[in-house]
């Protein structure tokens, strides 16, 4: 696999991830302001989304049954005992941090990607960093 398609497979799997967490804690929040930035986040999201899949030109591996299960579960279990914003808001800036670090190594390890995929990751990349700063105001 080509660097530009290893890319944008890594933001492919990345922001479903993103997408299939978000839209399980809209359905979890309670808060109808926490809800407007779980959307807002879960938009820019879907727009990545949609750009790697157009960008590849080729059908994405998804991300695996197990990996979502296991996604799934260990999300109910962290809201099954507090569903407050701010302990999502914590989940999230937990899971947006990992985001930062691994985007930010792919960025520095796939120097030959095109400037387009490029451009990609570095949007996705700031898009976490906007979501980390936006959840940082729901935290108590």
């Amino acid at each position: 696999m080509d660097q530009n398609t290893e890319m944008l497979d890594f933001i492919y799997k990345n922001t479903e991830m993103g997408l299939s967490t978000l839209d399980r804690l809209v359905g979890i929040a309670e808060d109808d302001h926490f809800k407007v930035a779980l959307l807002t986040q879960k938009e820019e999201y879907h727009k990545i989304f949609a750009e790697a899949k157009q960008l590849a030109g080729v059908e994405l591996e998804k991300t695996g049954a197990m990996a979502k299960f296991s996604a799934y579960m260990m999300l109910e279990l962290k809201t099954l005992a507090d569903n407050s914003p701010s302990h999502i808001a914590e989940m999230l800036i937990q899971g947006s941090t990992m985001g930062v670090v691994d985007m930010t190594k792919r960025l520095k390890e796939y120097t030959c990607a095109s400037d387009e995929v490029r451009a990609l990751a570095q949007k996705l990349l700031e898009t976490e960093q906007q979501n980390i700063e936006t959840m940082k105001g729901f935290l108590r």
